[in-house]
């Protein structure tokens, strides 16, 4: 069972015991400390406040350069590394029991545990403070037995880290929270173990034992009540929504009732959390002896069920039975997936219709994000977190093309990530035509000079979106050295021949086409050429080997 709450000591006061130097002594102090004595005892209305004195049942220590030798019974006890002349004894470890409870009635409310400690001996002399950690003990041990190499208790957590002060005398440490452990059953009492600088240097703290005749010796003060509730407290995890993401809050909360005769009920000391995959067929501790009321549970499993129940122990000791489920919820750890439907390539019109629709295996839909982008350029949004699952761009630019991608959310919060463009479309609101070529072989020579008939075939096709069909076409041409000029009107044909005048003078005929589709839209024309032919029929006559194609200008 985890013991998380009773480490915090270890960070906050942790066996500053053998720090904190104690001044002036109670009288207590100057007794042979071999008995159990009552410092205090008051009746209140709750209950019994008793300030107790308990001698330490067993202390010890070990040495490492003696590894066979018990020095269980002597009048001191060692912590850190010996180099000694005459017998080295290296590292050495001290061992600690106090039996509180055999002294402390179960169920107590401990209010305050100090331990005193004192203090005979420092090598070297005026050294600064040595570093130490404790550690539990979790097997019987004998002082009277007990060495390095054998009978030696097992060593359990860490409880936690401190420094021993070089300054003769009395030490106090706060050891409310271990003393609380012990007495609540949690960890079962076998003492502690210390251990210092075990560097190899001849640096010591020496202890006083109980052996060294009681006035010296080791002991606790517990201030504890001891109530008169004899009522369980009532703890309950608050209920959580069907469905959650693979890490949520989860809250529970509790009250101890009143007993039987109207007595108030001592207050809740911690709660127990059990989390089950089983439906509370068998239960997993999640969170052990904490006074906290909420906690994340992380890392559920996708459509996995996780149920949870808690109870409670009050100051007093009574501790509620566990019970069955009290809430449960299902995790969706996955993204919905989304996609937009897809779109024609062409759009004949300035208004796209856009559509998106995602499926979610889990808490289900919640959202969309929608975004849009001319081509290579940067992502706009068109909606975020929106419900809507159509909707119509307007403004659309001939010759254009627009991107499109979507994204969605559910109902606890995971969100698909962002794809590469999901449908795309380019804007056609005008039909495109072009000169594909001119025949004879782009020139037409007539060495007899100009003569009527003389001419010559031009070829065009037309291009329009899908869904409309090129009619008709309007065509000019440039002759040389002169203007655009209108050669074809509304014309069905794809090809027609070019009839020369007498007086046509010799170069570059250009030409251009306009196309016009069955929705009326109309090609612009735009002053560049895109077929020619060259015109030959004066001297003196061109007599190429190859024919070169020309380079247009607009």
């Amino acid at each position: 069972m985890s013991r998380k709450p009773f480490l915090l000591f270890s960070i906050l006061l942790l066996f500053v015991l053998l720090v904190s130097t104690v001044g002036a002594q109670d009288s207590i102090v100057d007794q042979e400390i071999t008995e159990v004595v009552i410092l205090e005892q008051e009746i209140t209305p709750d209950g019994i406040h008793t300030v107790v004195q308990i001698p330490n049942k067993k202390d010890a220590f070990i040495a490492s350069n003696q590894p066979n030798t018990n020095f269980g019974l002597q009048s001191d006890m060692r912590l850190g590394y010996s180099l000694a002349t005459g017998g080295s004894l290296g590292a050495m470890r001290m061992l600690l029991q106090y039996q509180v409870q055999d002294y402390i009635p179960s169920g107590a409310v401990i209010n305050k545990a100090t331990l005193n400690i004192y203090l005979t001996g420092v090598t070297p002399a005026g050294d600064s403070n040595m570093g130490f950690k404790a550690i539990y003990l979790t097997s019987e041990w004998s002082e009277k037995s007990v060495t390095w190499n054998s009978h030696q208790p097992a060593w359990g957590t860490e409880i936690g880290i401190g420094n021993a002060s070089s300054q003769l005398g009395w030490h106090q440490g706060d050891v409310t929270q271990m003393v609380r452990e012990w007495i609540d059953g949690g960890r079962s009492n076998y003492g502690f173990t210390l251990i210092g600088d075990e560097g190899v240097k001849d640096r010591q703290r020496i202890y006083s034992t109980k052996d060294a005749g009681g006035t010296y010796s080791s002991y606790l003060i517990v201030d504890y009540n001891q109530s008169v509730d004899t009522t369980p407290p009532v703890a309950n995890v608050k209920p959580l929504p069907a469905w959650s993401a693979s890490d949520f809050r989860v809250e529970w909360e509790g009250y101890d009732p009143n007993n039987p005769d109207g007595s108030p009920g001592s207050g809740i000391r911690y709660y127990d959390v059990w989390d089950s995959t089983n439906n509370g067929s068998s239960w997993n501790t999640w969170r052990a002896q904490v006074t906290s009321t909420s906690a994340t549970f992380e890392g559920g499993e996708h459509l996995k069920t996780y149920s949870f129940t808690a109870r409670a122990k009050d100051n007093a000791g009574n501790e509620q039975a566990r019970g069955g489920v009290q809430a449960w919820t299902q995790v969706d750890a996955q993204a919905p997936v989304v996609s937009m439907n897809q779109l024609p390539p062409y759009t004949t019109g300035q208004s796209v219709f856009l559509s998106w629709g995602g499926t979610d295996s889990g808490s289900g839909m919640a959202s969309y994000d929608v975004q849009w982008r001319v081509q290579g350029q940067e992502w706009q949004w068109l909606y975020e977190n929106t419900t809507l699952t159509t909707y119509t761009a307007n403004g659309g630019q001939d010759g254009v093309t627009y991107e499109f991608r979507a994204r969605g959310t559910d109902k606890v919060g995971n969100d698909q990530a962002w794809t590469d463009p999901q449908t795309s479309t380019t804007v056609v609101l005008k039909p495109y035509s072009t000169i594909t070529g001119t025949d004879p072989s782009q020139v037409f020579q007539n060495k007899n000079g100009p003569e009527p008939g003389d001419s010559f075939r031009v070829f065009w096709e037309g291009y329009t979106a899908p869904g409309t069909t090129p009619l008709t076409y309007d065509v000019k041409v440039k002759k040389p050295n002169g203007n655009w000029a209108l050669w074809l009107d509304n014309s069905t044909l794809t090809t027609e021949n070019y009839l020369l005048e007498t007086d046509d003078p010799d170069g570059t005929y250009y030409f251009e086409v306009a196309a016009r589709n069955n929705l009326g839209q109309q090609e612009d024309f735009t002053g560049t050429p895109e077929g020619y032919i060259v015109v030959d029929r004066e001297a003196p006559f061109i007599e190429p080997s190859v024919w070169m194609p020309a380079i247009f200008s607009p």
